[in-house]
C-alpha cells in the first residue's frame, strides 16, 4: 500500500512540478501543442490510476478484510475519505481530456486551481492510510496478504491497461509506469476503468 500511496504522490509532485513550465498558447513563442497534450495525457494517466487503485480497494481489499476480521464498517472511514476528493479527480480528469482535444485552450493556473481544490483531502487520505493498515497488525497476516492477493487478482482482470494508454503512445506510457517505478511488464495485464467515463 505504501508503495502505491508513494507512486501517486510522486505523480501528483511531478505535475504540479513541472506544470508552470508547460507552455501555454498564451506564451506564443514557447507554446508547443504537442508539450501540453502530452502532459494532460499525464495528468489524464495519473487520474485514471487514482481511481483504478481506490476502486479496487472499495470493491475487493476492503469488504475482504472486513470480512476476514469480522469487522463491517472498519474501512468506511477510509472510504468515506475517498468520496471526499473523488468529484474534483473527476472534474480535472473532464477539463484535461477536453483540452487534449483543444491544447490552445490549456490554461495552467486552471488546472492548479483544480489540483488546489482536492489535494489536501487526498493527500491526507494518502497518509492516514497507511496508519490505518499498519493498525492491522492485530490482524491474521495470512488473512491480510489473501486479500490482498485477491485484490491485486482483480486490478488485474478489470479490463486492459489501455485506459491509460492508446497505442499510438505506448512508449510514452511505459516512460511514465518506469518513470514511477511500476514495471512494464504490467502493460500485459489487465486493467480497466470504474467510475471515470472513458476517454
Amino acid at each position: 500500500m505504501a508503495d502505491a500511496h508513494n507512486c501517486l504522490l510522486r505523480a501528483l509532485n511531478a505535475i504540479v512540478l513541472q506544470g508552470p513550465h508547460v507552455h501555454s498558447s498564451k506564451s506564443p513563442s514557447q507554446y508547443i501543442p504537442q508539450d501540453v497534450k502530452d502532459f494532460l495525457f499525464y495528468i489524464q494517466s495519473w487520474l485514471k490510476s487514482v481511481d483504478h487503485h481506490h476502486h479496487t480497494e472499495e470493491t475487493v481489499i476492503f469488504p475482504g478484510i472486513e470480512a476476514m476480521a469480522n469487522e463491517p464498517g472498519l474501512l468506511s472511514g477510509a472510504e468515506s475519505q475517498h468520496a471526499e476528493f473523488h468529484d474534483g479527480l473527476a472534474d480535472l480528469l473532464v477539463y484535461v481530456t477536453e483540452k487534449q482535444a483543444r491544447p490552445e485552450e490549456y490554461d495552467w493556473a486552471t488546472v492548479k486551481a483544480k489540483i488546489d481544490a482536492f489535494a489536501p483531502a487526498l493527500l491526507r487520505h494518502l497518509y492516514e492510510e497507511i496508519e490505518l493498515v499498519l493498525s492491522f497488525r492485530r490482524l491474521d497476516s495470512e488473512g491480510l496478504q489473501r486479500c490482498w492477493d485477491e485484490g491485486e487478482t482483480a486490478a488485474k482482470a478489470a479490463g486492459k491497461i489501455s485506459f491509460l494508454v492508446s497505442p499510438a503512445k505506448t512508449c510514452l506510457g511505459i516512460s511514465i509506469f518506469v518513470l514511477h517505478g511500476i514495471h512494464p511488464d504490467l502493460l500485459s495485464h489487465s486493467y480497466s476503468t470504474s467510475s471515470f467515463p472513458a476517454s
